[in-house]
């Protein structure tokens, strides 16, 4: 149970049970077509929830850093990729961490590869990445010439193991509806598969292929003739998964507890001690004005109530959050009061929160920042 005493500042309530039917959910979907489910760990950080996917039969990770693999390797897991462009000034870490555990890393272009051949001495994996439509890294899916070049550099260094394709299909955020998302990931998938029919005509051989979105993995009919995904917000869900379809609002099992700091009668608005450092900037669109998440009372039992009508967080400073309201609710909250902001998007809420209350009482820390560390 909560005690309401013992939150003075911006605190995520993580409802456990919520978060472990999510993580079953899809450990069953990704179990029936034989695919590996390899969560990306950006998403929670933390080797406590990382030990509710290995109650689920997960054995391998997904990071989005070197300092991040360390962490889960510190904590027992033997399989990580490294799911970022390869830095070269990390090299010795990377070398450090290769000689520790089954490590994956990206080569994202050409020059990538040959410096990995040529400076690296340790065994690692090493997957192409491809960029099937999100516009961020990687080498565009329709260059098989290049991603080729790549593939006979990787091939040439023993100590490289080429494993095969992976994509990122980031535009499926942009879904408006799941079916959208499903059409988003198929296009993405159509894109590899053609990709690797290609590089087999150029002489390749098996290669695996790992995409990675939540709208896409909870949208698709299955993970047939997939060898890998690489989820990572389906852990907790949020605002925005809500609005895409591919979740519903029992699904989501992380608020934010705000204390209320200040009223201001004539705005109608709430002034919570929350803001763009604990909630991030993203935000949704709703009837034309953007929104940085949703309000619901404080629950000591379940966490959190209903979401209050209307009541959104619309404008965001360093600390200071306002949250409007109207007039039928204004009167439920005065300073000292606590209230729940369902966020908009949940990894960058938990990487700027560093940890989590569970809805028992329990603290579960995250992996320490660089400027922890």
């Amino acid at each position: 149970m909560l005690i309401a005493a013992t939150i003075q500042r911006p605190t995520l309530l993580l409802d456990e049970a919520v978060c472990r039917a999510n993580i079953e959910w899809m450990a069953r979907k990704a179990a029936r077509t034989g695919t590996r489910l390899r969560p990306h760990a950006k998403t929670h950080q933390s080797a406590a929830i990382a030990e509710w996917l290995r109650d689920a039969g997960v054995t391998a990770l997904t990071t989005s850093s070197v300092t991040m693999a360390r962490y889960f390797a510190d904590h027992g897991w033997q399989d990580l990729t490294i799911a970022f462009p390869v830095n070269w000034r990390e090299l010795g870490d990377i070398a450090e961490l290769a000689g520790r555990v089954r490590l994956a890393l990206l080569a994202a272009n050409e020059s990538s590869a040959r410096f990995l051949a040529e400076n690296l001495r340790q065994t690692v994996d090493i997957w192409l990445e491809v960029e099937t439509g999100d516009g961020r890294s990687g080498v565009p899916w329709d260059e098989a010439e290049r991603l080729d070049e790549m593939r006979r550099i990787i091939e040439a260094a023993p100590q490289l193991r080429l494993r095969g394709l992976l994509s990122h299909g980031g535009h499926s955020y942009e879904a408006r509806d799941a079916p959208s998302a499903a059409a988003s990931w198929a296009e993405s998938l159509l894109r590899l598969r053609s990709l690797r029919e290609a590089l087999r005509n150029r002489g390749a051989g098996p290669l695996a292929i790992s995409p990675g979105d939540t709208p896409g993995c909870m949208a698709a009919a299955d993970f047939a003739d997939i060898d890998e995904v690489r989820p990572g917000a389906f852990v907790f869900h949020d605002l925005m998964m809500r609005q895409i379809g591919v979740c519903r609002e029992e699904d989501m099992a992380l608020g934010v507890a705000c204390p209320v700091v200040d009223v201001q009668a004539a705005r109608r608005q709430w002034v919570i001690y929350g803001g763009a450092v604990h909630l991030s900037r993203d935000a949704l669109s709703e009837n034309g004005r953007l929104h940085y998440g949703e309000i619901a009372p404080f629950d000591p039992e379940r966490g959190w109530g209903e979401s209050i009508p209307g009541a959104r967080v619309v404008h965001l400073s360093q600390e200071h959050g306002l949250v409007q309201t109207d007039a039928a609710h204004f009167d439920r909250f005065q300073p000292g009061d606590l209230l729940v902001v369902r966020p908009v998007h949940a990894c960058l809420t938990a990487h700027h929160l560093r940890g989590y209350r569970t809805l028992r009482g329990q603290w579960l820390p995250m992996m320490a920042g660089p400027e922890e560390a």
